[in-house]
């Protein structure tokens, strides 16, 4: 992460429903450039594949291989039964609003407390985001910034230049892991769509 990222604030912007970057020197939201990933995310976006988009969701927020909380579970059991068709889309976005309190008290104080915790359970809460491209880009941002959290975490006895050029190379690579996966989402519905 650059320098000048280093004070950004991740806050969740209800009335969007989305998560937005505030420059805390500044106060002003930060507009994110469309990276190769995000470009990826539009384009499936496009193509009308939202199940594509929430499988991806949910394969970000699953990543870090930690003990998760009850909660957590369930929101990735509703995502992933509203992507079998066990539940409606308002069973899911029922559930989506029923967490919004524990989503603005994760962002408010945990993110900003620096909890690991806290990504992870956004992850899984923006899987079950009414809007499936909003699903996949946040969750697959959650999911890069649970990875910055946990190096720096476990890694603070590094000197500042060593841990940014460490950390930004990781940060590429996880972004990396995200495309390959998302094509290959993509592989497999093009495949089952031609049969």
């Amino acid at each position: 992460m650059k320098a000048s990222n280093r004070n950004h604030i991740y806050k969740y912007d209800r009335e969007r429903q989305k998560v937005i970057i505030i420059n805390s020197e500044t106060g002003k939201e930060v507009k994110r450039s469309d990276d190769q990933l995000t470009a990826l995310l539009k384009y499936v976006r496009e193509q009308g594949a939202n199940h594509v988009l929430r499988k991806f969701a949910i394969w970000c927020a699953r990543q870090p291989n930690v003990d998760w909380k009850p909660v957590v579970y369930k929101m990735f059991r509703t995502a992933e039964d509203y992507l079998h068709d066990e539940i409606t889309k308002e069973k899911m976005n029922e559930f989506y609003q029923e967490t919004e309190g524990i989503a603005v008290s994760t962002d408010s104080v945990g993110l900003r407390q620096g909890d690991l915790k806290a990504p992870l359970l956004l992850a899984a809460r923006s899987c079950l985001h009414p809007d499936p491209y909003q699903a996949a880009t946040e969750s697959a941002r959650y999911h890069k910034l649970w990875v910055e959290m946990d190096y720096k975490f476990r890694n603070d006895d590094l000197s500042e230049d060593d841990a940014e050029e460490v950390n930004r190379t990781m940060l590429d690579k996880v972004t990396q892991r995200q495309i390959d996966h998302l094509l290959d989402l993509m592989a497999r519905d093009m495949e089952l769509g031609d049969s």
